[in-house]
């Protein structure tokens, strides 16, 4: 039985939009970004960046960053899971496999949130109607994408197993991060991504080696923006939305994510629309739906 303080009402409806808005845009500008930036290096100044943006901004509100060992252990666990982990894994994926496959498997992260959550929560168990939610979400982001897409699983496994490892660690941190509801979401959120800094600092040395790279105000202002708004505010909502209405709910977002790509792709870029999007949005909203049990209780009602 699900408590009812993790419901989606009007205000984690909005949350889970505007989340959907921050983490979609944020291919747009990764897309800016890696024409001259290797994808390590921009994953670093993206995290960083927003890493100390927050911190000066904690600092600015009289806040201060925690002082003990055991908080900053927990921050650096919350920072592996959510952002250090799987953005290697999904960077490493990204090199091997196409986007369309790494897309449709990025679905699963619903599902794997699903299953962590009824294991170690008492508030977010597995139901019959969150599994349906789920499929029909994968479903739709299958049409998104593509069905075409479908033809690239089963190649290169490894690579695969990767991106289903990242997703499962977006289960994983959902889930732990539930446990910082007694602090402010701006020292929570600064902490990991200051923890999740310093994992990913080493990485992008030895394999960008940053120090040797050109780059112009183009590639420089991509990165700053992915900073501030797709990860520093971003993560915030995040955070905020997670602790408002669970995990499960959180994990939502990952099928409004290529929904907004699409249309922010059509609107600036002039990309085509295909007919298999528009069913893709029709079985994830019917998801969305199933998730809240709306569907189901106008069904029983009648």
């Amino acid at each position: 039985m699900q408590n009812s303080s993790l419901k989606m009402g009007l205000t984690e409806w909005l949350l889970l939009l505007l989340l959907s808005i921050l983490w979609g845009s944020s291919f747009l500008f990764m897309k800016i970004a890696v024409q001259e930036l290797p994808v390590f290096t921009v994953v670093l100044g993206r995290i960083g960046i927003a890493a100390v943006f927050l911190t000066l901004l904690l600092y600015l509100r009289g806040l201060r960053l925690p002082s003990r060992v055991t908080e900053w252990s927990q921050l650096l666990l919350l920072g592996f899971l959510r952002a250090a982990l799987p953005i290697t894994l999904f960077v490493w994926a990204g090199s091997q496999i196409d986007s369309g496959v790494s897309g449709i498997l990025n679905s699963t992260t619903p599902l794997f949130t699903a299953i962590v959550a009824h294991i170690f929560t008492q508030d977010e168990r597995l139901s019959r109607h969150r599994m349906v939610a789920v499929f029909l979400g994968m479903l739709g982001v299958i049409f998104l994408i593509g069905p075409s897409a479908l033809q690239g699983l089963g190649q290169n496994v490894l690579a695969q197993l990767a991106v289903l490892g990242a997703t499962c660690s977006y289960g994983f941190a959902g889930v732990y991060g539930r446990r910082f509801s007694d602090k402010p979401v701006l020292i929570t959120t600064a902490g990991f991504l200051l923890t999740s800094t310093l994992l990913i600092v080493p990485i992008s040395l030895i394999v960008d080696r940053p120090w040797t790279l050109e780059y112009s105000i183009v590639s420089v202002g991509a990165t700053c923006i992915l900073a501030i708004f797709n990860t520093a505010i971003a993560f915030m909502v995040w955070l905020t939305l997670n602790l408002r209405a669970g995990a499960n709910n959180t994990s939502q977002v990952t099928f409004l994510i290529p929904i907004m790509a699409i249309l922010l792709g059509a609107v600036f870029l002039g990309e085509q629309i295909g007919w298999s999007a528009y069913l893709g949005l029709i079985f994830i909203l019917l998801g969305l739906a199933v998730a809240q049990k709306r569907l189901l209780i106008r069904i029983n009602n009648r």
